[in-house]
């Protein structure tokens, strides 16, 4: 209900300040964030103030007494307008051209900024990834296309070698095309021709880190989508998910034990064994948002 009324609060205020304009698309919605900063009685509270765009930010409940809860409800007001959007070229190269809205007060000028910096990033980013699982990248290559390819990934996708993971931006951008489509187009995608062209060791080496490695005994009636190891990478100091190597390869090697031990009548008990000592096990290896 808070959000619906919040919804239709926005769009009363948009068409109360712009009278001839009949549409609003997602950035012009971003003109009013000095206004809703003046609403909010507690500036202070957005000095650590993260864009709700995953649930692990919203997971400790004591933190929500602390947020401001009008731009949670903006930013969830924003990403349903996505929905609503068609994504072409000409809205993202909005985007990257936006420059902060007016600031009726100069004293919330770096708080705008913030906000506006989270906002138009993170959109940006999601859209360029939405647009990439629509359009046909054998025929569509043009020159606005690839600049927004190359100012995306420039920008906001680098891929840093000594870190264990990726960053939150890279990480929205993969998540975000194989929600949309699949594993498998991604990996294609980031094998393409326009991709090789415009940035070729960007995409082969975040080729080379998600790729899987095909195991000697590959069943041929498996596919990529039915098996747990296509999110785990072959290196444990480049995953993604760093923390699950661990209990994957503990169950990988019982698995196997149990399967080549298939003269024993009690062939799963190790398995069974394991099963129990995990759930009688007080040691906690992953957080509940891992």
């Amino acid at each position: 209900m808070k959000q619906f009324l919040f919804d239709e609060l926005i769009d009363i205020f948009l068409r109360m300040e712009q009278r001839n304009k009949q549409y609003f698309d997602i950035w012009d919605r971003l003109d009013i964030i000095s206004h809703l900063i003046e609403c909010t009685s507690n500036v202070d509270l957005f000095q650590n103030y993260k864009i709700p765009y995953h649930p692990s930010i919203l997971s400790n409940n004591n933190d929500l007494q602390l947020r401001p809860i009008l731009f949670d409800l903006y930013f969830f007001h924003l990403r349903h307008q996505i929905v609503n959007e068609t994504i072409t070229t000409n809205l993202i190269n909005k985007g990257i051209l936006l420059r902060l809205p007016k600031i009726h007060n100069r004293n919330l000028k770096s708080i705008v900024e913030y906000i506006f910096k989270q906002l138009k990033d993170y959109f940006l980013v999601r859209m360029t990834a939405l647009l990439l699982c629509e359009i046909n990248m054998n025929v569509y290559i043009l020159n606005d296309v690839n600049s927004i390819i190359s100012t995306i990934i420039n920008e906001y996708l680098s891929i840093d070698q000594q870190s264990i993971k990726f960053n939150d931006y890279l990480q929205l951008f993969l998540s975000t095309i194989i929600s949309q489509k699949s594993w498998n187009f991604l990996l294609n995608l980031l094998k393409s021709e326009i991709f090789q062209y415009l940035n070729n060791e960007w995409s082969t080496t975040l080729y080379c880190l998600l790729e899987l490695k095909q195991i000697q005994k590959q069943n041929k009636y498996l596919q990529l989508c039915h098996q747990i190891q296509f999110t785990i990478s072959s290196k444990n100091d480049s995953s993604i998910f760093p923390e699950l190597h661990k209990p994957y390869e503990e169950l990988r090697e019982i698995l196997d034990t149990c399967i080549k031990d298939n003269t024993n009548e009690n062939q799963w008990q190790l398995l069974l064994d394991w099963i129990e000592l995990k759930l009688n096990s007080n040691s906690i290896e992953l957080q509940l948002k891992e």
